[in-house]
């Protein structure tokens, strides 16, 4: 969100600056007679190109993404684990929730596969993660569907790998506690994970 705040200003004063420019006299402009003579809506609507794309760069640059409504629901039926048990009605996260999490995601990843049987390493980046929002008693979380093979429409459409191992997980984040509270890979249930907070 700073970066697109950024971005944003910068279209502004790219704006302004060519408004400016479109100001001179009749005089000045005359005294440049070659020159193409450009008005402000072309100049303003090319800024405004330039920063959408930026903007759709700079989204499409996330490893994650947050899933809505009926693609939600999918996640609630996975291939080769088990759903957590308790998450019941959605709720519509932030984009602050799901970096809350991404900057918890990466310890309580490593504390999962470290608990694998055959002591399994994964890089964070190795994943997709596609995050829905449901609630446990009464509170918020986010669950996240981790995904190492991906089809390009992962960001609008849930996936459900089949087998795989540690390659797909599902983990479910107390958003008001701040921390990862259980894990669960294709075909292997690690339980819950005591403490949390990593």
């Amino acid at each position: 969100m700073q970066r697109l705040g950024q971005l944003f200003k910068v279209s502004l004063s790219f704006a302004g600056g060519i408004a400016r420019l479109s100001g001179r006299s009749r005089e000045e402009s005359q005294m440049r007679p070659h020159r193409l003579s450009i008005g402000v809506p072309m100049y303003a609507s090319f800024s405004l190109l330039v920063v959408a794309a930026l903007m759709c760069h700079s989204c499409a640059s996330e490893p994650w993404t947050l899933l809505r409504g009926s693609e939600a629901e999918v996640l609630r039926q996975p291939c080769s684990r088990p759903f957590p048990g308790g998450l019941t009605s959605a709720w519509l996260p932030a984009s602050s929730d799901v970096l809350a999490a991404e900057a918890k995601l990466a310890g309580a990843l490593g504390a999962a596969l470290g608990r694998l049987k055959d002591k399994q390493s994964m890089p964070l980046t190795a994943y997709r993660r596609q995050y829905a929002g449901f609630v446990r008693n009464g509170q918020p979380v986010l669950y996240v569907n981790g995904i190492a093979d991906w089809p390009d429409d992962w960001r609008r459409r849930a996936v459900r790998p089949c087998d795989g191992g540690p390659k797909s997980f599902g983990a479910v984040f107390d958003v008001r506690g701040g921390a990862f509270d259980s894990f669960v890979f294709n075909g292997e249930f690690t339980g819950p994970m005591e403490g949390g907070g990593w």
